[in-house]
């Protein structure tokens, strides 16, 4: 597997991630859960930022191509 399929499945993965975090942050399930949001919160904001910031600074600054 080449660093730019990798990359791509990274970021493609991180993308899924995310989508998932603020659906479950914008559902009434939500409500009911106040550590699950506090979950989904730090995961949609901390984490896939610092993931994606990995994976470009993994390259030569060109988003690890």
């Amino acid at each position: 597997m080449t660093r730019k399929t990798k990359t791509a499945l990274a970021t493609g993965a991180v993308v899924a991630v995310e989508i998932v975090a603020w659906w479950w942050m914008l559902a009434h399930q939500a409500c009911m859960h106040p550590l699950g949001n506090l979950v989904a919160f730090l995961t949609a904001v901390v984490l896939a930022p610092l993931i994606w910031l990995a994976v470009y600074e993994e390259g030569d600054g060109n988003g690890g191509e």
